[in-house]
């Protein structure tokens, strides 16, 4: 039998702020701007951050 071990340091996604959406507001919003959705939405919640989030989160993921 296999077993999983995990090794210090474990390394952890940097904070970021969170929001979330509903699935019915989000589509309303994108078909505000003129975009089709063919297939719909297909999740109650979507979660998203700012633009400083992103760059915390993209900068920890691409440089390590």
């Amino acid at each position: 039998m296999s077993r999983i071990v995990v090794k210090p340091p474990i390394i952890h996604t940097p904070a970021f702020k969170e929001f979330s959406i509903g699935g019915d507001e989000l589509r309303l919003k994108i078909e505000g701007l003129g975009i089709t959705i063919p297939c719909g939405v297909f999740d109650s919640v979507y979660y998203y951050t700012n633009p400083e989030g992103w760059a915390s989160l993209l900068v920890d993921l691409v440089c390590k």
